[in-house]
């Protein structure tokens, strides 16, 4: 069986849609927008005399948060050119914003939804971020939010029974994955390397587990792995074959701080100028830090259609359409049961880590 990536997210103006169900990505930059306006304005070290700045988001999915995104960028070179010049304005210098993510994308929607004020000229770029997808040294800034730990595809040869992420899955499975990772990020980092003009930045933000935590340790942070148990159950009742289980893997894994950096390091084309954890809560409703059963009622139907939104596609390309609204019912009541001994504390998301890489000279160009 051919092994699938990531799946786009759910595209479209309805309930599921990714567009009306994705605050918690875009509280993630929220978290890191400070970050970000610093990083550029220390590090970003491109001679800019008038032309077109590029700036590239991978993994857009269908907005609106990479508007905001893009927009932030912009706002931020701007303000590095300003000090640059010390001057108010900025004479003859443009942008342009690209917009990627998987071919299966919901473009239509991306481009529908542009902002008419933005300060940037718009292009789509649909592909996988583990090719390349632009020319030699023709972009000046990447970013990325909360995608990076989806991989190309889940790792072949994996047989993990009644699971369908590594965690508990032991050492084989593990090392399945970790092998897949480093592949996926050696392309990545390589393809930026030779898209990057040379002092250009590379910002990414993707969750990654504390160095304390075990590799394979459970994660019930990221609630994706709820999928499970409905899953299980379906196999019990009859309704999902357990070979369509034991076949299925998420193409997802959270590497450490470390590891990602190890990679980069092997790859050799970079600079990381920032690497560091953060974390952001699932902001409770009145936005208080102690939480009640009825908070956490509708947090889990919240986290259950934000879920849908993020892997609705892969589920039905694998076990089919028929199983997802009850799979989508039943999951709630499984964050719920999981969490509800933890009132009044409502539990964190899973720690992201962002990175500010900078392409090095002589690097690919």
């Amino acid at each position: 069986m051919k092994k699938r990536g990531a799946a786009p997210m759910v595209g479209g103006q309805g309930r599921y849609g990714y567009f009306h169900n994705s605050s918690l990505q875009k509280s993630s930059f929220l978290a890191v927008k400070d970050m970000v306006r610093e990083a550029i304005v220390d590090k970003f070290d491109v001679p800019i005399r008038g032309g077109t700045i590029r700036i590239a988001d991978l993994g857009c999915s269908v907005g609106p948060n990479t508007f905001y995104t893009m927009q932030t960028i912009v706002d931020a070179i701007l303000l590095k050119l300003k000090k640059l010049t010390s001057c108010d304005q900025v004479d003859g210098v443009e942008f342009q914003g690209f917009f990627n993510d998987q071919f299966g994308n919901d473009f239509n929607l991306l481009i529908n939804s542009i902002p008419f004020d933005r300060t940037y000229c718009v292009a789509a770029v649909p592909g996988s971020f583990y090719s390349r997808l632009f020319p030699r040294a023709s972009i000046h800034c990447f970013n990325s939010s909360v995608s990076l730990h989806w991989l190309s595809k889940s790792p072949d040869g994996v047989a993990n029974k009644g699971r369908i992420l590594y965690y508990g899955g032991g050492p084989d499975i593990l090392n399945a994955y970790i092998a897949q990772f480093r592949l996926d990020m050696m392309a990545f980092l390589s393809g930026r390397a030779e898209e990057l003009v040379t002092g250009g930045l590379l910002i990414l933000q993707f969750l990654c587990r504390p160095k304390c935590m075990a590799p394979d340790a459970a994660r019930y942070d990221i609630v994706i792995s709820f999928v499970e148990p409905v899953l299980r159950e379906f196999v019990m009742e009859g309704k999902v074959k357990e070979e369509e289980l034991d076949s299925f893997q998420m193409p997802l894994f959270a590497p450490s701080i470390e590891e990602f950096k190890e990679v980069v390091e092997m790859n050799g084309y970079f600079t990381v100028h920032v690497a560091e954890h953060v974390n952001q809560g699932w902001g409770l409703k009145g936005g208080g830090d102690e939480g009640t059963e009825a908070d956490l009622e509708q947090l889990a139907q919240s986290m259950g259609i934000a879920s849908r939104a993020v892997c609705e596609k892969m589920l039905s390309d694998h076990f089919g359409s028929d199983i997802l609204d009850e799979l989508f019912q039943r999951f709630p009541n499984k964050v719920y049961q999981h969490f509800s001994a933890l009132i009044p504390s409502i539990p964190s998301p899973p720690p992201s880590a962002f990175f500010v890489l900078q392409k090095k000279p002589h690097s690919p160009a």
